[in-house]
């Protein structure tokens, strides 16, 4: 099972649908997604509101870095924390990454949890904790994978904020203001 597989397998289940394999399809291969309906459809939710503590005061000048082997997860991240004025500078694994963090200073630093290479993020975590404390205080997981006990057991050892894919854009927003909110007070 692929990445993608599993991430859809876990949306999947968080609504408590299934996934089921079409075995009336002879060539390629068809899905079945059956989720459940319990009487009538919840209310839309409101749209959530940009957070009040995204100011520019806030964003302008903070440097964050986004590591992210989907490029198309990697262009949202950058593309929303751009429009809220941070500076921003990416890499597609750990090894990237590795070689940005030795070359420049941020204040943020989101990494996904499973890349493929090494260091993987928590590894990559784990290497920025033992060289650059301050900069571990500083960084958020990113994670495509649904409620695995094991790798939550993992996520809340290292007491960091994770952001579940797919991910709210507010919510990414906020969770990155409040970072460097927290770094520009020491």
């Amino acid at each position: 099972m692929c990445i993608r597989d599993s991430i859809c397998f876990g949306i999947a289940q968080e609504h408590g649908a299934t996934i089921e394999l079409d075995p009336a399809v002879e060539e390629g291969a068809a899905f079945l997604i059956r989720v459940p309906l319990d009487g009538a459809l919840p209310d839309a939710p409101e749209p959530e509101q940009p957070p009040e503590a995204m100011t520019a005061d806030v964003c302008r000048g903070r440097r964050v870095l986004v590591i992210d082997d989907e490029p198309s997860v990697r262009d949202v991240v950058v593309s929303v924390l751009r429009r809220h004025g941070y500076t921003v500078e990416e890499a597609g694994d750990g090894q990237a990454a590795l070689g940005l963090l030795d070359e420049g200073e941020y204040d943020v630093v989101l990494t996904d949890i499973s890349m493929p290479g090494e260091p993987k993020g928590l590894d990559l975590f784990d290497h920025v904790e033992s060289t650059r404390p301050e900069l571990a205080r500083r960084m958020i997981f990113l994670t495509g994978y649904g409620h695995d006990p094991l790798l939550a057991a993992e996520i809340e050892e290292r007491e960091r904020p994770c952001i579940r894919k797919p991910f709210d854009i507010h919510e990414l927003a906020r969770t990155v203001s409040d970072m460097a909110e927290a770094a520009s007070r020491g």
